[in-house]
């Protein structure tokens, strides 16, 4: 009896083995499935991410061409500003001032009325002008 016992031990103990590789059988396959998802996700953000910068690199690249020819072109308006401010300095704001202050003591409704009376006057010569033209 006591072979048939242990014998017995010795099958259960084998059944518990068989039970525990075949759980771990089971969780390699699950890990394996695992781990290839996983690779799977990591290689489409790779892929993503390379497009992503492939694009990027190209908007930059455009964005940036006509960068150098922008930057002459505001040193060419930044260098004639330059030379119109220079410019400013030739002027005689005194003599400015003097025709403005002569054109303020103008009385435009008597120049008005004399540009009125010889509008009237030509205005006849005109018409006369005109049956020979």
């Amino acid at each position: 009896m006591d072979e048939e016992k242990k014998e017995a031990r010795e099958q259960t103990q084998m059944d518990r083995i068989e039970a525990l590789l075949a759980e771990q059988v089971e969780h390699s396959r699950k890990t394996l499935r695992s781990s290839r998802v996983h690779t799977v996700v990591l290689i489409v953000f790779v892929v993503i991410f390379a497009i992503g910068l492939v694009a990027m690199n190209g908007a930059l690249s455009a964005a940036t061409k006509e960068l150098p020819a922008m930057l002459t072109s505001i040193t060419g308006m930044t260098d004639a500003a330059a030379k119109e401010i220079d410019r400013l300095d030739d002027i005689d704001f005194d003599a400015l001032n003097k025709a403005i202050e002569g054109i303020s003591t103008i009385r435009f409704d008597t120049l008005n009325e004399s540009i009125k009376a010889l509008t009237d006057i030509i205005k006849p010569f005109a018409n006369f002008m005109g049956a020979f033209g």
